[in-house]
């Protein structure tokens, strides 16, 4: 005797998840990942933000940590 099979999926629930095994974000679209350029990151961040001569208010400042461990001397 022949049962179908059926199962209850909420489609909302199913189209949450990636649909590959790298998030869209982060991979092309032949699932490679993205190649990341630390230059125009920091162009972008650069081009968004006006130069000021003083601060008025709340500031902030962006360190690139391993740049600086990079440049140490291993002595």
């Amino acid at each position: 005797m022949f049962w179908p099979q059926t199962r209850e999926l909420d489609l909302k629930d199913v189209l949450s998840h990636p649909l590959g095994p790298i998030p869209s974000a982060l991979a092309e679209g032949d699932g490679s990942l993205q190649k990341t350029d630390k230059a125009k990151l920091t162009k972008n961040v650069t081009d968004a933000v006006p130069v000021v001569e003083s601060f008025s208010g709340k500031s902030a400042c962006v360190i690139d940590g391993m740049s600086i461990v990079q440049k140490l001397d291993g002595n």
